[in-house]
C-alpha cells in the first residue's frame, strides 16, 4: 500500500489569501464547474478569514483549500478544492473535518454548502462525510446539503 504524503491544514487568512491567490486559483485549472477569479477569492463575508483554511504538502505547496463563512448560525462551505494529483489522499475530507472543529469552536453547530446538480462525484464526497440533501435543487439551482457538527 502507498503511504499517504503529509500535509499540514492552516488558517486561510486574508493575507495568505492575498500574497498566494496564484496558487489557489490554480488549483481548480482542471475542473469544468464555475471557476472563482480574484476578487472571489479575496471578497469579505462574515468569519470567512477565521473559518477558512489550506492544505500544504511538505515543500510547502498548496495543495488544497476550503473556503468557508458565518452563514444563519452554520459554516458555510463556499469553495472546497483540491489539486488533481492529490485528490484521493484524503485532503479534501481533512480540510472538511478540520474546518467543522473550526466551526464548533466558534459556536456553530452545522455545516452548509452548495454543489451542482451535475457533479455527482462532489455529492458523493460528501454524502460520505455525513451531509444530507436539505434542498434537492432544480435546473437553475444547486443542491443544498447539510450536516450537523459533533460538540
Amino acid at each position: 500500500m502507498t503511504e499517504v504524503p503529509p500535509v499540514c491544514v492552516h488558517p486561510l487568512v486574508r493575507g495568505v489569501a492575498s500574497s498566494r491567490a496564484g496558487d489557489i486559483l490554480a488549483l481548480e485549472r482542471d475542473l469544468q464547474w464555475q471557476r472563482w477569479d480574484e476578487a472571489a477569492l479575496l471578497s469579505s463575508r462574515p468569519s470567512k478569514w477565521n473559518l477558512s483554511l489550506y492544505a500544504e504538502d511538505a515543500a510547502g505547496t498548496i495543495v488544497g483549500v476550503a473556503v468557508a463563512s458565518d452563514r444563519d448560525h452554520a459554516v458555510h462551505l463556499h469553495r472546497l478544492v483540491v489539486h488533481a494529483d492529490w485528490r484521493g489522499w484524503g485532503v479534501g475530507e481533512a480540510l472538511v473535518h478540520a474546518l467543522g472543529s473550526r466551526a464548533v469552536q466558534r459556536g456553530l453547530r452545522r455545516c452548509t454548502l452548495k454543489v451542482d446538480r451535475e457533479n455527482t462525484g462532489a455529492r458523493r464526497f460528501y454524502e460520505r462525510l455525513g451531509f444530507n440533501t436539505v434542498d434537492a435543487g432544480n435546473d437553475n439551482r444547486p443542491v443544498t446539503l447539510e450536516r450537523g457538527l459533533a460538540t
